[in-house]
């Protein structure tokens, strides 16, 4: 793996930030992620950028997490590609109108009814850093799939991963939809006061307050995913924090 892979690189700066976030709004009310054409291309690409660059992923989680290419490949590669099989199995399906079958006069008689999905928008995903790409882009791929644009802010606890990231979002996925923004605390607190859709976050439950309290302002909805939670406690068995 290159030095400039494994390095630190300065974080995407507020202009940055702004910058990605009006063009998503712009692209969104443009409609274009509407198109089932558009999820499936960009679900397509994403199978395309894990397949082509197996290699340095592994070893950017290698450098990062000290993670066995084996483990690499057979847990984070191919949840990811199970993903997107799925989601480009099912797109049109999960997008398709419902019909409402006792809607009307007359229960349907005359008259009929249906719910029609709509994208929420533009999406704010925040990832892990223990499992980097796996956790990060689960979300991105629902939220493709959904015909949303997406913020990606994967964790810079692991730099090589990032970094890497960073190069293949922007050379695989649409630049107009989809964009890979990062950052400390800082830069994330900043990029929290925007106004997002829908905010998906992966990590601590720390962490999860000011993500919450940060959409609340908005009434954004949010999926907090936690991991620092016991599964459960007796006196038998207590966590050390208790």
């Amino acid at each position: 793996m290159s030095k400039e892979i494994r390095s630190p690189r300065p974080y995407t700066s507020e202009a940055e930030c702004l910058q990605y976030h009006s063009q998503l709004f712009s692209t969104f009310a443009a409609g274009k992620t509407k198109s089932i054409k558009w999820r499936k291309w960009q679900l397509k690409q994403m199978w395309w950028m894990l397949v082509d660059n197996e290699k340095a992923i592994a070893e950017a989680l290698a450098a990062d997490l000290g993670r066995h290419e084996f483990e690499a490949l057979t847990s984070d590669l191919h949840g990811l590609k199970t993903d997107i099989l799925e989601h480009l199995n099912h797109v049109e399906e999960w997008a398709a109108d419902e019909p409402v079958a006792s809607a009307g006069f007359l229960m349907g008689t005359l008259g009929k009814a249906r719910i029609r999905k709509e994208p929420l928008g533009v999406v704010l995903v925040i990832g892990a850093w223990n499992f980097p790409f796996l956790l990060t882009l689960q979300p991105v791929i629902a939220a493709i799939t959904a015909g949303c644009c997406v913020v990606v802010k994967p964790s810079e606890l692991s730099v090589a991963s990032q970094n890497l990231m960073q190069d293949l979002v922007g050379r695989y996925l649409d630049p107009e939809a989809i964009r890979l923004v990062t950052g400390g605390p800082q830069e994330t607190t900043k990029l929290l006061e925007l106004k997002f859709n829908h905010i998906f976050f992966t990590g601590s439950t720390k962490v999860a307050k000011f993500v919450a309290a940060a959409a609340a302002k908005h009434l954004t909805p949010t999926v907090l995913e936690l991991g620092d939670l016991p599964v459960g406690e007796s006196r038998f068995c207590r966590s050390r924090g208790s």
